[in-house]
């Protein structure tokens, strides 16, 4: 079931030397860069000190002006504004910003976040119903509407504008609307298509303030709700992303926002700078526990209050919901993973596995799980009487929206990317829901190979670890999908010590040795595995990176992965570099 993984380094480039000397950096941190394919000077530059001037023109997008020029009347007649998002920390953040953004203009109004268990993803006619009763004449969705054909048919009948703001993958059809602001529509010439939602929804607030000719500095201050919602989505941190990510983390750290101060404080993350890692790891998963245990209208409320005391209680409120949310994660985890193993599908090249009211705010956590275990697409669906509905989360190189639509005559409805799917299907046609997906995975990816290649950036040894070094890799950071961690390999290291915790946990404490200096060292989620190391003494080979700890004076240098004769491992470890 686990894979192995293939370690391949980069070939030395040539052009590092030259380079580095020329703008000043370490030759193994141009190395890395060049390993990233950025290979010409400026954008060398624009990389390291990414700024304002990388951001396009938000009227190349496409509908942009047809957007702001509906939503500039509807302030001026002061028109009733529906702003309808969605559960997750994209959807939120992409709610809250356009309120924000909104409100200073002098519109008028009111936001919907959708229930995941009561109403499910995308527009719903009922709250539809509802706004049409309460005289809402523009409704504007964000980080949703592109599939929703049949809502906003429903919505032209009942006299309702709409104008979509979203950046998910468009069907055969577009929806009947106003403007649907989209980089991923199929006519879009924008140049950059990887925004999450919430980064789309900045871009129209640009537009908007420049359209009605109002200054557009300060928009700066939304740049916090943008970082969130992006490092959320696990979109690539490249082109604008990198922009939006590394100046909107300048701006969670200044925590000039309540929402953001009373998070970091109930994440215990107070004195901590605030990065990437930090946000996936501890904020996201609080701010998302709202929309998958409960309602996630609480967290709008909470980024949009200037209340600190009010702001306070409802952080505490979604940390308890976050709490009850790992119980049932792990839970549905452990099943999912022994149906996959006595059902023997996890031969399977795409996973597919279902269990009887599975929560589904939960079980896309769950397949993302499994499917970083796997190294495979996985689809986990939960069965509630005749309706099921799934969740799949993939892995580099696969399309599971691509999948989903080859299987499109079994299921009732679908949306989402590339990366992470949501569906739902009826419960008699699972089997041949699974079938169908094999097979057209099979057509899409017939010389698909699942062994995980590592890239390795270079082999070191560690010498090379000083603060100057790691100052300057923190110039490459963020890190995620599109600018992965820089990782090295250091040969012939020695295990002198191990040991397994009695909690329960499953992973393991050992020490090594490198130059006869002895390195702690703890490995996470080793499952079963650990008892793959037989003995002391023996040889490994380390493929590791480096952190920067800005809480402690030395840097956290992890473990990608290591081999002892043929056995592979993932772990953490730290210790002072001097």
């Amino acid at each position: 079931m686990f894979l192995k993984k293939i370690w391949k380094i980069y070939p030395e480039d040539p052009a590092k030397d030259p380079l580095s000397e020329k703008l000043n950096i370490d030759p193994l941190i141009m190395q890395i860069i060049l390993n990233r394919g950025i290979t010409e000077e400026e954008d060398i530059k624009n990389f390291l000190y990414p700024n304002s001037s990388m951001l396009r023109n938000p009227f190349y997008m496409p509908d942009m002006e047809k957007g702001v020029h509906r939503v500039s009347v509807a302030i001026k007649k002061r028109e009733k504004i529906l702003i309808y998002g969605d559960y997750d920390v994209d959807g939120i953040t992409s709610t809250s910003l356009l309120i924000l953004g909104l409100q200073k203009l002098g519109g008028i109004l009111s936001y919907h976040i959708p229930s995941r268990f009561g109403e499910g993803y995308g527009l719903n006619k009922g709250i539809l119903i509802k706004a049409y009763k309460k005289n809402v004449k523009l409704l504007i969705t964000v980080d949703c509407g592109v599939t929703s054909i049949e809502e906003a048919k429903l919505a032209r009948e009942l006299g309702i504008d709409i104008v979509i703001i979203d950046h998910h993958e468009q069907g055969e059809i577009l929806p009947d609307a106003i403007a649907i602001i989209d980089p991923k529509r199929l006519d879009s010439k924008y140049g950059f298509r990887e925004f999450a939602g919430v980064g789309v929804a900045y871009k129209f607030i640009e537009a908007l303030y420049t359209y009605l000719k109002k200054d557009t500095e300060h928009l700066e201050q939304y740049l916090d709700l943008v970082a969130l919602g992006t490092i959320a989505d696990i979109v690539p941190y490249v082109d604008e992303n990198r922009y939006f990510v590394k100046h909107g983390l300048k701006k969670i750290n200044e925590m000039r926002r309540p929402a953001i101060r009373a998070l970091i404080s109930v994440s215990k993350l107070d004195g901590s700078i605030i990065n990437e890692d930090r946000i996936s790891f501890n904020i996201a998963p609080r701010i998302n526990a709202a929309g998958r245990m409960s309602s996630a209208s609480p967290v709008v409320r909470m980024f949009l209050s200037e209340n600190y005391g009010k702001v306070l209680r409802w952080a505490k409120f979604i940390d308890r919901l976050n709490i009850k949310r790992r119980i049932v994660e792990n839970e549905i985890f452990k099943e999912a993973l022994s149906k996959i193993e006595k059902d023997d599908i996890d031969k399977d090249r795409v996973i597919v596995v279902w269990g009887v009211s599975w929560n589904i705010g939960v079980i896309g956590i769950v397949a993302s799980r499994l499917a970083k275990l796997l190294g495979k697409p996985v689809i986990l669906i939960s069965i509630n009487e005749d309706v099921a509905q799934g969740s799949g989360r993939s892995v580099p190189g696969i399309s599971l929206f691509d999948l989903l639509n080859k299987a499109s005559d079994l299921l009732l409805s679908f949306g989402g990317h590339e990366q992470a799917v949501g569906l739902k299907l009826k419960s008699t046609n699972l089997s041949r829901f699974r079938e169908k997906i094999i097979e057209k995975f099979d057509e899409l990816y017939r010389d698909k190979s699942y062994s995980k290649v590592l890239h390795i950036d270079a082999k070191v040894d560690f010498g090379f670890i000083n603060d100057e070094f790691v100052n300057q890799l923190d110039l490459l950071s963020p890190f995620g999908i599109g600018n992965s961690y820089p990782v090295f390999l250091l040969n012939n290291v020695y295990l002198t010590d191990f040991n397994f915790p009695r909690n329960g946990n499953r992973g393991i404490k050992f020490k090594f040795n490198v130059d006869n200096k002895e390195w702690k060292a703890f490995g996470y989620d080793f499952g079963n595995r650990n008892g793959e190391i037989v003995s002391l003494a023996q040889r490994l080979d380390l493929v590791f990176g480096i952190k920067s700890n800005f809480n402690l004076d030395f840097p956290i240098v992890y473990l990608e992965d290591f081999k002892i004769n043929d056995f592979f491992y993932s772990t953490l470890f730290s210790r002072h570099y001097t």
